[in-house]
């Protein structure tokens, strides 16, 4: 994650800005998101939300009958998603530098809204990573922002600067079918209050 990024969701400060900005959307996650998950069976089965914030996805997950841990590098946050939602299985870690997952085996990975904070030369090597992470016949779901280039966002206030990337979905499709991924589900659409449009992709891995 970059460093004034990671530096505003660790803060207090930043923490708190946050949730009041996306607190109040917790019971109205996107189509978008949720379709990644229609027709998946996480009943039983391990499942890591990777920059979980304050725990949204990682319920809806547990909902589904998984086991997910929630993965952030925001302190407060965790705290936040503990709070809400209980259970022991929350992990603080930069997802950049994390090499072990905190589960093992792993049958399910998503990332909402985490890819928008990771550089562009580093996604190769992060989306390889947790595809490595994967059990044969595992997925894994991503969504963020879609486009080029990057953008510092000060929406949580003039102190708190968010940088955000943008990809695009044949730069995500060729990563996960490069190290053996096949992608069963790729959208882009707007659907964002600003208008910028969100791409989705779910992949399975073949082992």
């Amino acid at each position: 994650m970059m460093h004034p990024t990671m530096q505003t969701y660790i803060s207090p400060k930043g923490a708190a800005a946050y949730l009041a900005k996306e607190a109040p959307h917790e019971n109205a996650r996107n189509a978008q998101a949720w379709a990644l998950l229609e027709g998946l069976d996480l009943q039983g089965k391990i499942a890591l939300d990777m920059g979980c914030g304050f725990g949204r996805d990682t319920a809806e997950i547990r909902r589904r009958g998984a086991t997910c841990w929630g993965v952030d590098v925001s302190p407060p946050l965790l705290y936040e998603a503990q709070q809400r939602y209980g259970g022991t299985q929350w992990c603080q870690a930069d997802m950049l530098t994390l090499h072990t997952p905190p589960a093992q085996p792993v049958d399910f990975i998503w990332s909402a809204a985490s890819l928008v904070h990771v550089p562009h030369e580093a996604v190769e090597a992060l989306v390889t990573r947790w595809v490595r992470w994967l059990n044969p016949g595992g997925y894994v779901g991503i969504i963020t922002k879609a486009g080029v280039g990057q953008r510092v966002f000060y929406n949580l206030g003039e102190d708190l600067p968010r940088v955000m990337v943008y990809h695009t979905l044949a730069h995500l499709r060729g990563v996960l079918e490069g190290c053996g991924a096949k992608v069963e589900h790729a959208t882009e659409a707007d659907v964002t209050a600003s208008g910028e449009p969100l791409l989705s992709i779910r992949a399975r891995y073949e082992g």
